[in-house]
């Protein structure tokens, strides 16, 4: 009888063992595909890292040529303003006010009517003289 039992019990077992065969199958294959894409994944990140050293020496550089551009915007916008106020005061010097007029104080003064002024009792006006214009090829009038 315990020959009856223990085929009893192989044949209930056998289904069962092929389940658990066909399971670990199942989970070496899983196994086998994890360890596969870890592989992939950690080559990856070994790429990701040289990607990411060689960015921070981009950054590195362009941030060096960027400070350089910045120092060579601060010379040519001084630049720039030193030439606009040498126009402005080239301009200035050719268009304004020349050192040669006359100050309003001597304006007060009759220096080209200083006989009439002169001449002129104070109070009245000078006589206007009127001579006849000269026509072509006439003399000029002696005074």
């Amino acid at each position: 009888m315990s020959n009856l039992l223990s085929m009893n019990t192989q044949a209930e077992m056998h289904p069962l063992m092929e389940a658990w065969t066909r399971q670990v199958a199942e989970l070496t294959r899983q196994n086998t595909e994890l360890a596969r894409q870890v592989t992939e994944l950690a080559q990856q990140n070994t790429e990701l890292a040289q990607q990411n050293i060689e960015l921070a020496q981009q950054n590195t550089e362009l941030a060096q040529q960027n400070a350089g551009l910045e120092h060579q915007i601060a010379e040519l916008s001084a630049k720039l303003k030193w030439y606009e106020e040498q126009f402005r005061l080239a301009q200035q010097k050719r268009f304004g006010a020349s050192s040669e007029k006359t100050p309003p104080e001597q304006l007060a003064f009759d220096l080209f009517n200083e006989a009439e002024v002169l001449a002129t009792p104070q109070g009245e006006e000078p006589p206007m003289v009127h001579r006849p214009s000269r026509g072509a090829g006439s003399p000029m009038p002696t005074v």
